[in-house]
């Protein structure tokens, strides 16, 4: 444990009976509603957390945090996919919304490639100035999955997770794009018995254990260990998750197996993917 770290759980508490309880018909706005909560949290905690800078994550629990300490500079960072139609961030006119504009507040981009999408949603050169790139691989000679056309090793990287957002606590797991994934494997393998399937998980999986069980049985299915390096493959599906680009970038074949909202904005908005609907035995015949 880090010495200067603090216990968050009371607090945390906090936000969520008070988000609860305190009607939204009494503010303007969302943001101002979260704000106010932070000004209650930081006279409770006796102003003890307030920072002169935050570092968030996909805008999470921002404005409450700028409620808790008004004057701090916020950098939130970016976090997996981000695209032109991102509401969180975005308005129709690619301008940031609420208080992500203000001067106190930036949005740290990975590459930039994403920074390009707001020259194209801003007419006249009219940029959000706090927009900055911040951290992209040069090299990825030291991925450990590397490519190989004489392969029979094909690589899946899964999105399955409880999407609960830490200060509204939305559930969401698509478990019939699931089920429709063990079916899609199964049939593969059944159709494809010399081919190695290597599985690796989303770090906040909560189905991790029920898809290990679910192949626990099946030979040709193995799961990625981050230990394993130079791993040999010829082909790369995705659920939608970011792995996409570097895979991609490291020369390795990838397509999308999904048909969820997201994976149609890597689709369309990143012109990612031209063989839209296929299952997985139809991409494997298509690249063997």
């Amino acid at each position: 444990e880090y010495d200067n770290a603090i216990k968050f759980n009371f607090f945390y508490n906090i936000f969520i009976i008070l988000n609860s309880i305190i009607p939204n018909t009494v503010f303007k706005s969302d943001i101002s509603k979260k704000k106010f909560i932070g000004r209650i949290i930081s006279i409770l905690s006796l102003k003890a957390l307030n920072y002169d800078l935050i570092i968030t994550i996909q805008n999470t629990g921002a404005s409450y945090l700028s409620g808790i300490c008004n004057d701090s500079i916020i950098i939130d960072y970016q976090h997996g996919i981000f695209h032109p139609r991102i509401n969180e961030y975005i308005n129709e006119d690619g301008k940031l919304l609420g208080d992500l504009a203000l001067s106190n507040r930036y949005l740290f981009l990975w590459g930039r490639g994403f920074l390009d999408f707001f020259d194209d949603l801003s007419p006249n050169d009219d940029r959000p100035s706090n927009l900055e790139i911040f951290g992209f691989p040069n090299n990825y000679s030291d991925m450990p999955v590397k490519p190989s056309f004489k392969s029979k090793k094909i690589f899946i990287t899964l999105q399955y997770v409880d999407d609960i957002n830490l200060f509204s606590h939305d559930k969401n797991v698509d478990y019939n794009s699931l089920n429709n994934l063990y079916e899609q494997i199964f049939d593969a393998t059944e159709n494809f018995p010399d081919f190695e399937f290597i599985l690796k998980h989303h770090p906040k999986s909560v189905v991790k254990n029920k898809i290990i069980k679910v192949f626990k049985n099946n030979r040709n299915v193995t799961f990625y260990n981050s230990d394993d390096k130079n791993i040999e493959v010829f082909l790369h599906l995705s659920y939608f998750s970011s792995c996409i680009f570097e895979f991609s970038l490291n020369e390795i074949p990838t397509q999308l197996i999904s048909n969820s909202t997201v994976a149609d904005y890597i689709m369309h908005d990143f012109k990612f993917n031209e063989n839209e609907n296929l299952v997985i035995n139809e991409y494997i015949e298509l690249y063997k």
